[in-house]
C-alpha cells in the first residue's frame, strides 16, 4: 500500500469515526434531555402527591375529630342513662 493510499485509508477511517462521534454525542444529547425532562416530571409529581397526601391527611383529621366528637356524646348520653337507672334500682339510703 501507497503512502497517498495509507493518508486516504485514514483520512476515510477519520471522518468515519467523526460521524460515529456525533451520532453517540447527539444521541447522548437526546438521553441527557429525557434524563432532565424525566427529572423535572418526577419532581412535579412528588409535589402533587405531597399536596395530596396533605390534603387527605387534613380530611382523615377532621373526620376522626368529628367521629371522636359523635362517639364521646354517645358515650355521655350511655353514662347518664347508667347512673339514671342504678339510681332507680339502688335501694334508698337512710
Amino acid at each position: 500500500m501507497t503512502d497517498d493510499e495509507l493518508k486516504a485509508l485514514f483520512a476515510e477511517q477519520r471522518r468515519h469515526a467523526e460521524t460515529l462521534h456525533e451520532d453517540v454525542r447527539r444521541r447522548f444529547d437526546i438521553v441527557a434531555g429525557t434524563i432532565t425532562h424525566l427529572d423535572q416530571k418526577i419532581e412535579r409529581t412528588a409535589g402533587e402527591l405531597r399536596v395530596d397526601i396533605h390534603r387527605e391527611s387534613e380530611e382523615t383529621r377532621a373526620l376522626l375529630r368529628l367521629s371522636y366528637t359523635e362517639l364521646e356524646r354517645r358515650l355521655s348520653t350511655l353514662e347518664e342513662r347508667v347512673d339514671r337507672l342504678e339510681a332507680l334500682i339502688r335501694p334508698p339510703q337512710a
